[in-house]
């Protein structure tokens, strides 16, 4: 009986030597998976970030572009013309604008709307052009200009665009607010 009692005791050592090692090497498997998973995860996950925001810094690069393309134009307009203080030469300029400002629009990545707006000082407050994207459409439609002078100046969500950059005489990149007079959410490049 004795042999007996040792052979089940060295059977008992050797399978509870066995479970010991298969919990060890599972659990530094599920452990060493863990941790692989993890860094390769970050890994993707910093690749995938930086590309997009590659892609997103490749927008506001082009819209900026876009923005100043159509700023040269307007004030070579303005300095050839004799300035813009008279209500013909604004619509002047208005329709020599209006066909590159859609082209330009069409041919930059992210562009949802485009203005030109006289100041309210020599022109009246709603004189200039403005289209938008509406409704998740594709297609920029001619919306009626915002009448600075029903807005105060602070009230960004109408007036802003217009108000922000005017006030600072520099390009603006504005936060991101929600234009009530296109219903659309949207950051704005405005000079």
């Amino acid at each position: 009986m004795k042999t007996h009692s040792l052979q089940f005791k060295f059977l008992i050592t050797v399978i509870s030597a066995m479970l010991a090692i298969a919990v060890f090497v599972g659990g530094l498997s599920i452990y060493e998976v863990d941790r692989f998973v993890r860094v390769q995860t970050e890994n993707l996950i910093d690749a995938t970030c930086e590309k997009e925001a590659t892609q997103v810094n490749s927008i506001f690069s082009d819209m900026e572009k876009s923005v100043e393309i159509m700023e040269s134009y307007v004030l070579a307009l303005v300095e050839s013309g004799g300035g813009i203080a008279d209500r013909d030469r604004q619509n002047e300029i208005i329709e020599y604008t209006d066909g590159m400002f859609a082209d330009v629009a069409k041919y930059t990545d992210g562009a949802i709307a485009y203005y030109l707006r006289f100041d309210p000082e020599i022109s009246d407050s709603q004189s200039g052009l403005f289209y938008s994207k509406t409704d998740g459409g594709d297609e920029y439609i001619c919306l009626e200009p915002t009448d600075l002078a029903l807005y105060d100046k602070d009230d960004t969500e109408h007036v802003g665009w217009f108000w922000q950059p005017y006030e600072t005489g520099e390009p603006v990149w504005m936060l991101p607010y929600h234009n009530l007079n296109n219903g659309v959410r949207m950051i704005s490049y405005v000079v």
